[in-house]
């Protein structure tokens, strides 16, 4: 079974001071009062993912066992430079230096994760499942998230948050 979704996020985004590991609120606030916050905020938002693709499929072999897969690809989130600027008469403001066109994306992802079970048979209607789970089959280390986006820090584009490492994950089912 698959799927594929292609989306398009855009809008105001009212919050310059944000980053990507951050998300939109619509709450009453402050923003526009300052025209400089209206530079450069219209366009795609933190959360667009242009293309999701998801691919899921299992198999069920001989003697009760059971192989299955999931497949995801996420194109990045997109983000921009941004700038702060002090020493205005109203303090220091945020701004976004490009236009939020998606010109700059974070890397996509790109995850797979397996599942084998065997069941064993107690008789009557009872039976036993042992399952393993593995998570991030690829160990895929993609940042969802920067430390900065503001252009002049040395930390613009960094890595803050990496996707979770490979991990296994077991199971035991009793089904009667």
């Amino acid at each position: 079974v698959g799927s594929v979704t292609i989306s398009k996020t855009e809008g105001l985004h009212s919050a310059a001071n944000l980053s990507t590991g951050s998300s939109q609120s619509s709450a009453a606030s402050t923003f526009g009062d300052d025209p400089n916050e209206l530079t450069n905020a219209a366009g795609l938002l933190p959360g667009d993912r242009g293309v999701m693709f998801k691919l899921q499929g299992s198999y069920a072999f001989p003697r009760d066992i059971v192989v299955s897969s999931n497949m995801q690809w996420v194109s990045g989130k997109p983000y921009t430079r941004r700038l702060s600027v002090g020493n205005l008469p109203q303090g220091t403001q945020t701004v976004f230096l490009q236009p939020r066109d998606g010109s700059l994306r974070m890397p996509s992802q790109n995850f797979i994760d397996m599942r084998l079970e065997k069941r064993f048979r107690l008789g009557g209607s009872s039976r036993i499942t042992v399952m393993a789970d593995i998570i991030n089959v690829l160990n895929i280390d993609t940042p969802l998230t920067w430390i900065s986006e503001v252009a002049t820090s040395a930390n613009f584009a960094r890595p803050n948050l990496i996707a979770n490492p490979r991990r296994a994950m077991f199971a035991l089912r009793y089904e009667f």
